[in-house]
């Protein structure tokens, strides 16, 4: 199944509007659908993408990589420094996640971005 680039917009417009305060919407949706937001392009109207930021936290010492412990973008970490004692003991680290869901005009379908910092990258 394919979209246009007007069903497209279409979509992300009503996702973003739909009603999350309803109490029988389900918790993993409503945990994946914060903290997005709608990137108009400036020059041309309804082209555009989705995109969101979240923060990642992980445990380096898991040889599995990081956990889905996801936080919403407005979450400000802020990291103390630390002695060496306590720095080596800390195993968790935080990624910045930045994701996008844009059109794709060759398949015409939605693809999803994303790519994965460190907050001093």
């Amino acid at each position: 199944m394919t979209l246009t680039r007007l069903q497209f917009y279409t979509a992300c417009k009503a996702f973003l509007d739909s009603d999350d305060s309803n109490p029988a919407s389900d918790a993993i949706f409503k945990r994946y659908s914060e903290g997005w937001s709608w990137k108009e392009h400036d020059l041309f109207p309804g082209l555009g993408y989705l995109s969101r930021s979240v923060l990642l936290l992980g445990d380096l010492r898991d040889s599995r990589g990081y956990s889905a412990q996801d936080y919403s973008a407005d979450l400000h970490v802020e990291v103390e420094k630390e002695d060496n004692a306590s720095a080596e003991q800390s195993s968790e680290e935080v990624l910045t996640c930045r994701q996008y869901v844009v059109y794709s005009p060759t398949f015409q379908v939605p693809a999803l971005y994303f790519n994965v910092h460190r907050p001093s990258a």
